[in-house]
């Protein structure tokens, strides 16, 4: 994560997992045989140097990648950590490499962390398709279903872009819950893989199973009916 405002702008940030024998690895291990220990590290751009943080053992990890489950707020301020056995989400200040916040969740096997543009808001993802959002001053939590198991952030606005079959669905969040406020029509005519928004919110590019990417146009987004229109379409096999 490149850091742009805060304390720490312009520096980078990054999370690395440490085997068991203390060194750096991008090996993927079962989450039941090798609980994650990461370290957090600061790079500062101007004079290439850098600064350990901090450690944390007992992190959960994705499923089937062994990635461990851990997110940058957009802000530089924090790190959010999910632990492995503790149902709790932990939010690390990278200003003093201190713990700030122990979020519990009523459920099992979290699969992601998200933080809201404004990084006033944190939410979790689950594999059960259910999702938890917290607010971090008042540390009060919500939780709700998209039954999806994928979901990606709009940048600027604290909207979910949420991939169904072969459409996409762009949820607004809040305390109250989610609120659907745009669908498109059908994208494609094979299964969606993966999804990512610009950071405007006005283009989206779609992947396929097939192979294909697709970059989509969303006009007038915001309004009661926007327009998606094709931009440019190229397979790769």
């Amino acid at each position: 994560m490149f850091i742009l405002c805060g304390r720490n702008k312009g520096r980078i940030a990054s999370v690395h997992r440490i085997d068991e024998d203390g060194s750096l690895t991008w090996r993927i291990f079962p989450r039941d045989q090798h609980p994650a220990h990461i370290l957090v590290k600061l790079w500062d751009i101007g004079n290439d140097t850098s600064d350990r943080l901090f450690e944390v053992t007992g992190v959960a990890v994705t499923k089937f990648f062994g990635i461990p489950i851990a997110q940058f707020s957009p802000n530089g301020k924090y790190l959010a950590v999910g632990r492995q056995s503790e149902n709790v989400v932990e939010l690390w200040n990278l200003k003093d490499s201190e713990r700030t916040h122990r979020f519990t969740y009523p459920l099992d096997d979290i699969s992601s962390l998200h933080f809201l543009p404004t990084s006033e808001y944190l939410m979790a993802a689950f594999e059960e398709f259910q999702e938890c959002l917290w607010r971090l001053d008042t540390q009060d939590m919500t939780s709700f279903d998209l039954n999806v198991a994928a979901i990606i952030h709009l940048p600027n606005a604290n909207c979910l872009f949420v991939p169904r079959y072969d459409t996409v669905e762009i949820w607004e969040v809040s305390m109250t819950g989610p609120n659907t406020i745009f669908k498109t029509e059908p994208l494609t005519t094979s299964w969606i893989t993966s999804i990512c928004p610009s950071r405007n919110g006005y283009r989206l590019l779609v992947g396929s199973e097939d192979g294909t990417v697709r970059m989509r146009n969303i006009e007038d987004f915001g309004s009661t009916q926007p327009v998606v229109q094709d931009v440019t379409d190229t397979s790769e096999q």
